[in-house]
């Protein structure tokens, strides 16, 4: 990577960055991992032709990284924290690049306010739940974590265990120790018949709520230390399992299909969605009359509760799942 770093390449830098900020690895170095981040927003912010996709998407997860760091801080870099900046950077790369893990970063402080970021539950979870639709680990994992406390949502162990599963099986390597263990807080805390309730919910929502192979290669592109977690136990000395695992389990073992003939969501009007428009990830946040022009959706701005999570496809199709979510 440094013999490449000498031909002015963008890609070997964010590489080498990559690997100096897991922590997980022999290589970690926050100040060389900032210092490479932060060099590739400075020197090739003009330089990305129209239609790089794959350095665009490369520059705005160095933006997002650097954002990070600036945020915290970092002394060992001589970097002091600048959390406004922080939150612009985020901003630009969530709004301008579309980058997932910026736009979650943002979520996840609105939860909690910020320098330059008030604070906003209600489009926080707006932003988490699409995130998840989408498939974002954290996003999963923090939506999880909302249902399982009920902080701002209603409580509900079996969408929790649910959304933490998809999380646990969609994490990269790096993300993967606080995510298992909110996973196995969430389980121990789960009775039998949630977790039971929950596999029927998984197998009608595996398609959606999963990575695919190739997804989940791509985000472990760069580990060099496969990622070997202790063995989890409850405290009654139950051991910590996946319930998508359990249920897979269940249905090779005897052959069967357990997923239901039809998924256990709730049919609603149809939306059509013109076909060159993306389709929208679910959001358990939005009534289906909140959506705006063809296809987009944004947040709700009145009323006591929202109770649904809807899926419009390109054919017109919507389905969704009630869920009561009451304003606070």
């Amino acid at each position: 990577f440094r013999a490449a770093m000498a031909e002015d390449s963008m890609l070997p830098r964010y590489f080498l960055a990559q690997i100096f900020a897991d922590n997980r690895q022999a290589y970690a170095d926050d100040a060389a991992a900032y210092r490479l981040f932060d060099e590739i927003v400075n020197r090739y912010k003009s330089r990305i032709p129209p239609g790089a996709r794959l350095l665009s998407e490369i520059y705005a997860a160095a933006l997002t990284e650097t954002a990070k760091y600036k945020f915290h801080g970092l002394p060992a870099a001589g970097l002091t924290a600048d959390p406004a900046k922080a939150i612009r950077m985020l901003r630009h790369a969530a709004d301008f690049y579309r980058n997932l893990d910026a736009q979650f970063e943002l979520a996840r402080l609105q939860l909690v306010g910020a320098p330059g970021l008030a604070k906003d539950p209600r489009n926080a979870l707006y932003r988490l739940s699409t995130l998840a639709g989408r498939k974002h680990p954290g996003a999963q994992a923090r939506l999880a974590e909302q249902f399982y406390t009920g902080r701002y949502i209603d409580k509900d162990l079996r969408l929790a265990l649910v959304w933490i599963a998809f999380a646990q099986k969609n994490a990269p390597e790096h993300e993967r120790l606080w995510i298992d263990d909110l996973y196995q807080q969430i389980y121990c805390g789960a009775p039998e018949a949630v977790r039971e309730d929950s596999k029927g919910l998984v197998a009608g929502w595996r398609d959606r709520g999963l990575r695919r192979a190739r997804e989940s290669r791509r985000a472990n592109a760069l580990l060099l230390t496969p990622f070997a977690g202790p063995d989890r136990l409850c405290r009654n000395g139950e051991p910590v399992t996946n319930v998508i695992d359990a249920l897979s389990a269940r249905e090779n073992g005897d052959g069967r299909d357990l997923r239901p003939p039809t998924p256990p969501l709730v049919p609603l009007p149809s939306t059509t969605v013109p076909a060159s428009e993306p389709a929208e990830p679910p959001n358990p946040f939005l009534d289906p009359e909140q959506r705006t022009d063809a296809g987009s959706v944004g947040p709700a701005s009145s009323g006591p509760e929202n109770r649904t999570m809807a899926t419009t496809t390109r054919s017109g199709e919507t389905t969704g799942l009630e869920l009561v979510i009451p304003a606070r």
